[in-house]
């Protein structure tokens, strides 16, 4: 399958869309320079030592923002380790991208095969989905980099737990399961809102397979898929029990209200086929034509074959549905409180994406079906047609960068401090103690002493070393960081430990309990609900591992006598 030219060809296509991105020093996009930032930060917590960073010390004028509790950190964790070791902020987003466009088509190409063993069906079915408008448009239009990374782990998800389900050999079955849960764990963690969604897409697929699984008598290659569903969000512990569990401590609910409030973001069906859309220059929401393309070819290819691709027509309906939702006759489905987090979603028209993904998986099983009545000749060329018209007429418009100066934008942590930039437009990351953003960067690390002066100080990101002297007992210095869950103080040396509070404006506090010389350092760590989801990634893993060994030497699939319940 990898080997066929057919292949290689998908490759060439999503290489030949990311490279306009390689053209400019940076692009005009919705999310401006927010991607650089993050990574900017990211990179010098991880020269600091700090393997998972939590806190970006230097947001806010250096008066920090718990940023990477709540964003999720895949990519971050990508660029930011390129940027600390061998690249610049920009080149490390580039080739996220790159893998990004990759994945998102060798993802489709393998699911179509492995539904059709079709190669000119996989390969149309994965240029539909590279020459998306909204897939390339969350790239050039919006600057999206975790949500286009995201909507191309999702057909790969897919992929692995069908494959797993389709899969005689209980071993190789059993690894593909492990292989879906690890992507499907990476997925949710690369983008918070459609790793959720796309997360629901994935169970609602392999819940109708495992039925057919069960129908059929296959049912002993349901519990490995079960297992590996179920651990997915698992994997992902270590960044979903904090995030959720420190939202009330922030102002997150500013993710839901005014502009972002989801209701105020209906498409009218016009929006679907028209050239312009309400926000972007470019309207990225133009998915009719595609969508209505794959319908036809799912229903024509039903029609010649209705037990080959029948499947077609399922995987069209779960695409109508996920467009209906973007609808204003979707309304009722986003009623606040009707369905838990319903709302973080923002804008509906998110799930355009995984709607143009499905209809492109219908698109290629129904082309099966009709490319499977022709000569191989004829079949070939035809698709290979018929990818070139995607690319030529529907991805051509899309695929382009407007470049603007790399130098309006903050590249390192000093000009980070220098002036008052967050990575979010809507201040919903700012501790709940802050009333409002600083007006003004700080202008040192400690903001004011009481009974005490501070001798030295220094600073590494998220960690402080300072030397005090205490004139009486309880002694106070208000450092100009904000305060959240995580910063923890440590006496190197002095009479007695200091500790570390929040002072009336939600800044970090230095309690001396005696007069004398202190050295401590005060340091942004671990949230105590980090380490719960640790356990919980731990924990997960463990399970993944169990599962793999079930049946292997080392854990046969027959118990010994004694532990059956027989004589020893």
């Amino acid at each position: 399958m990898f080997r066929d030219p057919r292949f290689v060809l998908v490759v060439a296509a999503a290489v030949g869309l990311w490279i306009p991105l390689t053209h400019v020093d940076w692009f005009q996009n919705f999310d401006l320079g927010g991607y650089i930032m993050r990574t900017v930060e990211w990179a010098d917590e991880l020269r600091a030592g700090h393997l998972y960073p939590r806190w970006a010390p230097d947001m806010y004028g250096g008066f920090g923002e718990p940023l990477f509790v709540f964003f999720a950190p895949a990519v971050y964790s990508v660029t930011g380790f390129l940027t600390a070791t061998f690249l610049n902020p920009v080149m490390a987003l580039q080739l996220v991208a790159l893998a990004g466009s990759v994945i998102s088509g060798v993802g489709v190409y393998a699911l179509i095969y492995g539904e059709t063993r079709q190669v000119n069906a996989a390969m149309l079915g994965a240029v539909a989905y590279l020459s998306a408008p909204y897939r390339l448009s969350d790239l050039y239009e919006r600057g999206d980099f975790s949500e286009f990374c995201c909507i191309a782990l999702l057909p790969a998800v897919l992929a692995l737990y069908l494959a797993a389900a389709g899969e005689a050999r209980p071993f190789r079955a059993r690894a593909l399961a492990a292989c879906a849960a690890l992507v499907h764990g990476i997925m949710i963690v690369t983008h918070t809102i459609l790793g959720l969604w796309g997360s629901l897409l994935v169970g609602l697929v392999v819940f109708v397979r495992c039925v057919a699984l069960y129908r059929s008598g296959a049912w002993r290659r349901v519990p490995p898929i079960v297992i590996a569903l179920a651990c997915a969000p698992g994997l992902a512990g270590a960044y979903i029990v904090p995030a959720m569990g420190y939202r009330g401590v922030t102002h997150a609910e500013a993710l839901i209200t005014g502009f972002y409030r989801p209701q105020n973001h209906w498409i009218p069906f016009s929006d679907l086929f028209g050239k312009t859309s309400y926000m972007f220059s470019k309207n990225f929401n133009r998915v009719g034509p595609l969508i209505s393309v794959a319908g036809s070819v799912a229903i024509a290819g039903a029609a010649l074959n209705l037990k080959r691709s029948g499947a077609a027509l399922a995987w069209m309906a779960v695409s109508l549905a996920l467009v209906t939702l973007t609808l204003p006759e979707g309304y009722a489905f986003w009623e606040p409180g009707r369905l838990p987090l319903a709302q973080f979603i923002q804008f509906p028209w998110r799930l355009l994406g995984p709607a143009v993904l499905t209809a492109c998986i219908a698109l290629g099983i129904g082309a099966a079906a009709i490319l499977g009545r022709l000569g191989e000749r004829l079949r070939t060329n035809l698709a290979i047609a018929g990818s070139a018209a995607l690319l030529f007429f529907v991805a051509w418009p899309y695929a382009a960068a407007v470049s603007v100066p790399l130098s309006g934008f903050p590249q390192n942590p000093e000009s980070l401090r220098s002036r008052v930039e967050s990575a979010t437009s809507a201040d919903e990351f700012l501790p709940r103690a802050v009333a409002a953003r600083p007006r003004h960067p700080r202008e040192g690390l400690v903001s004011a002493t009481e009974n005490a002066s501070v001798t030295s100080s220094w600073s590494d990101g998220s960690l402080h070393t300072l030397s005090i002297t205490a004139a009486t007992a309880g002694a106070v210095v208000h450092l100009a960081h904000y305060a959240f869950p995580g910063w923890s103080i440590r006496t190197r040396s002095g009479p007695a430990p200091a500790s570390l509070d929040t002072d009336a404006e939600g800044m970090l506090r230095v309690q001396l309990p005696q007069s004398g010389q202190y050295l401590l350092e005060v340091a942004y760590r671990q949230p105590p609900l980090a380490w719960v989801g640790f356990a919980v990634t731990g924990l997960s893993f463990l399970m993944l591992g169990l599962m793999l060994l079930r049946g292997s030497s080392w854990w046969p699939r027959k118990l010994p006598v004694r532990w059956a319940g027989g004589a020893a």
